[in-house]
This record gives C-alpha cells, structure tokens and sequence, in this order.
C-alpha cells in the first residue's frame, strides 16, 4: 500500500540535493500520495527531524536524501523511536557513509548508501530508471558532486544552478525551494530569463560578501609533535553558505584545514587531508566529530553544526573562533 502522506527530506542548498527532491516528485506524482518536500540545510537537520517527528504531522513515509551523513543520529534515538512507534517509517539514500554506530539503525526502514554516487543518482537508479528526465538530473548531480577531472560542457549550467539554489533566499523573489522543486520536476528548461536575473542579481551580491570573508579570515598555528596543522577561521554572511564561504576561508587562509562562522549561527568545517597525505596530525582530524559537538555532523572530510545564538555578529565572531580553535586543540590532541 502506498502511505498517505509522504516527506521528502533533502538537503536544499546544493545541486545533488534539489535533483533528489525533484526525481523523488517525478517519480511518486503518480502514486497517489500527498507529497510535502522538506527542503533543509545540513546544519538544521536535527531541528526538521524534531519538528516533524514531535509536531501534529500525520505519519507516513519519510524519504531522506543527501542528508544521512550529517547529524549525530545516536543522540536522536529516543526521537526516532517514538515516531516508529507513531507510524513513520523512514528511509536513506546518500553517498556519504551513513554515521550510526548504536542502536539508531534499527529505526530505519531503508539505508541505501553508495560510496562516489550521487544521491540523485541513487534515488534516480531506485525510483525511477526509466524515465530519461530524472537520468538526466542525475547525471547533472553526478557531475556536480564528482566533477572530472578535464573541464565538462555541462559545467557553466551547473555553476549556474549552484548560485540559483544558494542565492535564492537573498535576491528579491518569491520563489522558494519547493517552488524550484515543483519547476523542474514539470520538465521546464533549467534556466529561464526570471532564474538567470536570480543568478546575475546574486554574484554581484555574494562578490562583495566574499571580500569581507577574505578580510576576516584568522589563522592559528596548531602541532602536534613535528606536524603543523595551520587552522584557518573566517567570518561569512548567509549569503556564502556552505561551499562559497568555506572556499573563501580555504582560499584566503591558505590552509587544508579550514572553518566558516556564518552571521546566522551556522558553521561549516573542512579538512582538505590529500593536499597534505604525510601529516598525522592532519590526518587524525575528523570534520564529523568536531561537527557533533555542535550539534550537527559530517563527514570525515567535511561537516557542520551551529551554536545556539542565531545572531553572530563581527564582534562575537572573536569569540566564537577562539572557542572554536580550543575545542579543536582538546578534539585532536593540538597544540600551539
């Protein structure tokens, strides 16, 4: 039987994400269930998991895509066993390796993950192989997840797309996410004049927001015997979030090691563990753990959370970058 009510929960600022959210829409239209598109950011997934599971929602099958790696799911079990207990039932499709390691596993219906895939691939390959629209969403997603390694024709449209989905909260629009997602999932082309406006009004504005990163950004020195693992931490407004602000920080601080404090509480983390291979040090960080500790996750080489204050204005951001480089030194055994 099909359920009722059907949730789509999918990271809504990236390509991957919004081509998983829009092949899931095309491929259970026809189904006769009432789709609701949940689109999230990765550092707010604990926020939409309580508010779904808690809230007056009616149960029924929860599809989450390009989101599993993200929040310390352990925390959460009291959470998701009661909305098993309600009549949710709750599925993952993602690449990234799926962070439960306790008793959380049980509450999940489904747990697809396939390493090097895109989600969109995935969900794509599970729900709908033969319709060569969604095939070619996710060869789009794919592309933009694994880029190769020789410039790609498709490149221009995805960088297009990237900038509509981050942008799109900060241009002058009524469009929303679940607009965008509607929009592609009806076959309409990728970028329509009022969507190229979007994209064109955006870089203008993200162009000045990067500059101000760049004149932000700190760097700490930190060791651990003879290897140094140089930190750098750089202040970004929303407008930058996630990929665009922890480049410029990476960029700016010529670092592998990297974090962005956004102005709304979010923060980004990223080590780059290959540009250095022979580092130990280097090695043993793990942008997951430290992601945990604020109320989010990730991956070994990439994660995220946000601290309770929503406001982070230039002034407190001082405060929160020594904070944060304290709890790196204590996570990975660090010195200065």
């Amino acid at each position: 039987m099909t359920p009722d009510t059907t949730y789509i929960v999918t990271d809504c600022m990236d390509v991957d994400g919004l081509f998983s959210a829009v092949i899931l829409n095309r491929a259970l239209q026809a189904s006769g269930t009432r789709i609701v598109n949940l689109p999230t950011r990765v550092a707010d997934l604990t926020t939409r998991y309580t508010k779904l599971f808690t809230g007056d929602q009616q149960p029924g099958r929860v599809i989450v895509a390009d989101l599993a790696h993200n929040t310390s799911i352990n925390s959460l079990e009291g959470l998701l066993a009661n909305a098993t207990h309600r009549g949710f039932s709750i599925e993952v499709y993602d690449e990234h390796a799926f962070q439960v390691d306790g008793p959380t596993r049980q509450y999940f219906s489904t747990v697809h993950i396939e390493d090097g895939k895109a989600s969109a691939k995935i969900v794509q390959e599970v729900f709908a192989p033969q319709d060569a629209i969604s095939a070619a969403y996710a060869h789009l997603a794919q592309l933009a997840d694994f880029p190769p390694p020789q410039a790609h024709p498709l490149e221009s449209i995805l960088d297009d797309l990237a900038d509509l989905i981050v942008g799109i909260r900060h241009v002058n629009t009524k469009i929303t996410f679940c607009d965008l997602i509607a929009h592609y999932a009806k076959e309409t082309s990728l970028l329509t004049p009022e969507f190229q406006t979007i994209c064109f009004k955006y870089r203008l504005k993200k162009a000045d927001a990067e500059l101000r990163t760049r004149g932000s950004v700190v760097v700490y020195y930190l060791f651990k015997k003879s290897d140094r693992v140089p930190l750098a931490i750089g202040y970004a407004e929303s407008i930058l979030y996630m990929k665009p602000g922890i480049r410029a920080v990476h960029e700016q601080g010529s670092t592998p090691f990297a974090a962005a404090v956004f102005d709304d509480g979010k923060i980004v983390f990223s080590a780059r563990h290959s540009q250095e291979p022979q580092n130990t040090a280097l090695a043993a960080v793990d942008c997951s753990v430290l992601g945990k500790t604020y109320n989010g996750g990730g991956r070994f080489d990439g994660g995220g959370g946000s601290i309770p204050d929503e406001n982070v204005s230039q002034e407190k951001f001082n405060d929160v970058a020594l904070a944060l480089k304290e709890k790196v030194k204590r996570l990975f055994d660090l010195n200065e």
